[in-house]
Protein backbone atom coordinates (compact mmCIF):
# COMPACT_ATOMS: atom_id res chain seq x y z
CA UNK A 1 0.00 0.00 0.00
CA UNK A 2 2.88 2.58 1.13
CA UNK A 3 4.41 1.79 -2.59
CA UNK A 4 1.07 2.59 -4.11
CA UNK A 5 0.74 5.91 -2.30
CA UNK A 6 4.54 6.96 -3.51
CA UNK A 7 3.62 6.13 -6.86
CA UNK A 8 0.46 8.00 -7.06
CA UNK A 9 2.26 10.96 -5.31
CA UNK A 10 5.44 10.50 -8.01
CA UNK A 11 2.99 10.39 -11.00
CA UNK A 12 0.96 13.65 -9.43
CA UNK A 13 4.10 16.00 -9.40
CA UNK A 14 4.61 16.32 -13.51
CA UNK A 15 0.69 17.36 -13.56
CA UNK A 16 1.42 19.22 -11.11
CA UNK A 17 4.22 20.89 -12.47
CA UNK A 18 3.17 21.34 -16.08
CA UNK A 19 -0.25 23.01 -14.51
CA UNK A 20 2.04 25.54 -13.17
CA UNK A 21 3.65 26.20 -16.15
CA UNK A 22 0.78 27.69 -18.31
CA UNK A 23 0.23 31.32 -18.57
CA UNK A 24 -3.41 32.65 -17.24
CA UNK A 25 -5.16 33.84 -20.37
CA UNK A 26 -4.35 37.57 -21.02
CA UNK A 27 -7.62 39.93 -22.05
CA UNK A 28 -6.75 41.61 -25.60
CA UNK A 29 -9.04 44.07 -25.37
CA UNK A 30 -7.31 46.96 -25.16
CA UNK A 31 -5.22 45.96 -28.37
CA UNK A 32 -8.05 44.85 -30.67
CA UNK A 33 -9.50 47.79 -29.76
CA UNK A 34 -6.39 49.72 -30.85
CA UNK A 35 -6.31 48.18 -33.95
CA UNK A 36 -9.83 48.06 -34.58
CA UNK A 37 -9.87 52.18 -34.29
CA UNK A 38 -6.75 52.67 -36.99
CA UNK A 39 -8.75 50.30 -39.23
CA UNK A 40 -11.83 51.99 -38.70
CA UNK A 41 -11.31 56.01 -37.10
CA UNK A 42 -15.28 57.03 -37.40
CA UNK A 43 -15.94 54.23 -34.99
CA UNK A 44 -13.13 55.62 -32.68
CA UNK A 45 -14.69 59.07 -32.99
CA UNK A 46 -18.47 57.42 -31.92
CA UNK A 47 -16.68 55.73 -28.99
CA UNK A 48 -15.70 58.58 -27.91
CA UNK A 49 -18.65 60.73 -27.95
CA UNK A 50 -20.30 57.88 -26.44
CA UNK A 51 -18.11 57.80 -23.12
CA UNK A 52 -18.27 61.54 -23.16
CA UNK A 53 -22.34 61.30 -23.43
CA UNK A 54 -21.80 58.74 -20.59
CA UNK A 55 -19.25 61.04 -18.28
CA UNK A 56 -21.37 63.86 -18.52
CA UNK A 57 -24.61 61.84 -18.00
CA UNK A 58 -22.97 60.22 -14.65
CA UNK A 59 -22.27 63.69 -13.58
CA UNK A 60 -25.72 65.44 -13.73
CA UNK A 61 -26.96 61.90 -11.91
CA UNK A 62 -24.74 62.29 -9.11
CA UNK A 63 -25.99 66.05 -8.77
CA UNK A 64 -29.30 65.07 -8.99
CA UNK A 65 -29.32 62.55 -6.06
CA UNK A 66 -27.15 65.33 -3.82
CA UNK A 67 -29.61 67.54 -3.50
Amino acid sequence: MKKFKLLLLVSLFPIIGFAQEKRPHECKADEMMKQHFKLHPESKAEYENFEKYTQDFVKKWDQTKIH
